[in-house]
């Protein structure tokens, strides 16, 4: 039976993905922050943040970053990566409280396709607009539900990293909305064997006028969707929609 997502295979977490370009993707992330956002951003909140790889990188451009993460394993590589740079919480985003407030937030690598409720994502959106201070903004994205459907359905791709080889197998189930990833790691052991490890993961498909619906009504005065990585409006074919809402 396949493990809960984002723990046995946290310690490889990062091997696993080796490929994404996480400096590129911050950068938009941060261009974003700083069109919508009201200047001086430095304190910045990041939502399912994982092993800390956003973190660390808007560490090193001086921000005073946090954390808050539901998986106790990838904050523990976290806590390993950024030691005190960084203030990391275990947590539910969809019902926290931080008991301060922040310039802005995100929640990015369709984290939020992972709540499987409207309720569940209003209650984050909710949550985060009362972290924010005024003028505050909150970039997120999703997986559109033509990716999930379309370009990930009945999808395998196998990786290799040192150590590492993993066989991501995709499925899309249409009545429930539902995209499956049956997640199999084989890690090289030091006798030459390998050990089998697999996670579940399931994705919701989330309308993307609905999400923007749902954060208006946590208080959002503006939501604004692009494209991912682009400043562009998304397309019927978009895979991936990044949006940043405003909190006036």
């Amino acid at each position: 039976m396949p493990d809960q997502p984002f723990t046995v295979l946290a310690p490889y977490y990062d091997r696993l993905v080796e490929d994404v370009n996480y400096a590129r993707w911050a950068d938009y992330i941060l261009r974003l922050l700083e069109r919508f956002g009201t200047p001086p951003i430095r304190r910045v909140l990041e939502l399912a943040c994982g092993t800390g790889n956003f973190l660390k990188i808007f560490a090193d451009k001086g921000l005073e970053v946090t954390g808050l993460d539901l998986s106790e394993p990838m904050l523990t590589q976290a806590r390993k990566k950024l030691g005190k740079r960084a203030r990391l919480v275990q947590g539910d985003m969809t019902a926290f409280d931080l008991g301060e407030t922040f310039d802005a937030a995100y929640c990015v690598f369709d984290s939020l396709n992972y709540l499987q409720t409207e309720e569940e994502v209003f209650q984050t959106f909710r949550q985060t607009w009362k972290h924010l201070k005024p003028g505050g903004v909150f970039v997120f994205d999703i997986n559109t539900p033509f990716c999930l459907r379309f370009y990930w359905n009945h999808r395998i791709v196998v990786k290799e990293a040192p150590g590492l080889f993993s066989v991501w197998q995709n499925d899309f189930d249409p009545d429930r909305e539902i995209s499956t990833l049956r997640l199999t790691v084989f890690v090289g052991e030091q006798d030459g064997r390998y050990r089998r490890l697999e996670e579940l993961h399931t994705e919701k498909a989330h309308d993307p006028k609905r999400i923007q619906t749902l954060a208006f009504r946590a208080g959002f005065t503006e939501v604004h969707p692009f494209e991912h990585l682009t400043q562009n409006p998304p397309q019927h074919t978009t895979l991936r929609i990044t949006y940043a809402a405003v909190k006036r």
